[in-house]
């Protein structure tokens, strides 16, 4: 039932880049519209984008993190703390893992991808790196006894996690890193001058490079074939893709279909009653924007002011459709990327390669610091 106050019930489920922006732009006025309550199963979002410093030793783990009950305690909306397991988009209501139940006005889910079950290993040494959670409680635990090392995949995560590993703060190599490749080169659409330059940065700095090195999955002990050998390593560590979450919406096991404008599309779309279901990030299937933090930061900021401008467009605070043409969802294809090699970063800006660059490096380290004091600045406008 609606609660008698008659606010607006919102669920934001996953504390993802886009979640996390949706509740940045936090206003005490919303408060008054709706009832807004984060759902999680974790204490802490990390933010990856530090992730390459954390590895070198240049920050702690705090330092990446983003304390959830502090950011509820400032922002007065609900923690729960949970992981969602169904969803009914006719009955507007998801059901949580523990099989409690929590009904919806707006429902924002952005839970992240998830390993494919062939990239799920018994073994502690061989994981993925994502959930990044896991990874580094195992590298909290145990970073100091592993040496030897397996990187699969040879993206952009893959490249920053290989580069951050093979050196100390100083750079002064110290571990046996190999980084592993199915195709015959780095898996980066970008020019074959661009690929051959980040090549020699990763071989300077010492990252063993293997391509054509096809694997289907991780094996149950950390140790990998390639050819007739066999080499073992301390740790197996895979960054290739990962998948859309498969949840039971309406009775149905599925992932996750959007529109142009994120919704989610479903048989049972209860639009006469204003009810809306808005899927962001990684937890998208086949999505059109390419996936990346910042697609993911711009889709939240994006959906903030689309539901505020929904909210605030009925007499008397009563909810309306989305303005079709308020601020609409852009694509944007050629993204800003800065990869962290050794001591420098490695520019793209699309598919055009803007090299390694000490200026760079000063950018990234301008924006991933930038990010996270954001949500303490946040805080203040929360009071205004």
């Amino acid at each position: 039932m609606k609660p008698s106050s008659n606010k607006r019930r919102v669920l934001l489920v996953g504390a993802g880049h886009a979640n996390l922006e949706f509740i940045k732009s936090w206003r005490a006025s919303d408060h008054e519209l709706a009832e807004f309550t984060l759902i999680t199963p974790h204490t802490h979002a990390i933010y990856s984008g530090l992730l390459p410093a954390y590895l070198r030793g240049e920050v702690g783990l705090d330092e990446m993190q983003i304390d959830l009950p502090s950011l509820a305690d400032r922002h007065g909306f609900r923690l729960h703390f949970g992981k969602m397991r169904s969803l009914s988009v006719e009955h507007r209501h998801i059901v949580l893992a523990d099989g409690s139940c929590r009904e919806f006005d707006d429902l924002f889910i952005n839970t992240g991808g998830q390993p494919p079950s062939a990239w799920q290993s018994t073994s502690t040494r061989c994981l993925h790196v994502r959930p990044l959670a896991n990874f580094l409680e195992l590298w909290e635990r145990e970073g100091q006894e592993i040496q030897r090392i397996a990187v699969i995949g040879a993206g952009a995560a893959g490249i920053e996690i290989a580069a951050s590993l093979v050196g100390s703060g100083d750079f002064a190599p110290t571990r046996e890193v190999h980084l592993f490749e199915s195709r015959d080169d780095l898996g980066l659409q970008i020019s074959k001058h661009g690929r051959l330059r980040l090549r020699k940065g990763l071989q300077k700095i010492g990252v063993q490079l293997h391509f054509k090195a096809h694997f289907t999955g991780l094996p149950r002990l950390p140790e990998l074939a390639l050819g007739s050998s066999r080499l073992k390593f301390d740790l197996v560590l895979a960054t290739t893709p990962t998948s859309p979450p498969v949840y039971n919406v309406d009775r149905r096991e599925q992932t996750l279909s959007v529109d142009e404008q994120l919704r989610l599309q479903s048989t049972h779309a209860d639009r006469r009653s204003g009810s809306h279901v808005w899927v962001t990030g990684d937890a998208v299937a086949e999505s059109p924007w390419p996936r990346s933090g910042v697609s993911a930061v711009r889709q939240g900021q994006a959906l903030r002011q689309l539901w505020r401008a929904s909210v605030t467009s009925g007499a008397g605070g009563a909810i309306r459709k989305f303005p079709t043409q308020a601020r609409p969802l852009k694509l944007q294809f050629r993204q800003l990327k800065l990869l962290r090699v050794g001591n420098q970063v490695f520019g793209l800006w699309g598919d055009r390669v803007l090299g390694f660059s000490m200026i760079l490096r000063w950018l990234k380290s301008w924006i991933d610091r930038r990010y996270m004091r954001s949500f303490s600045r946040c805080a203040e406008k929360t009071l205004r």
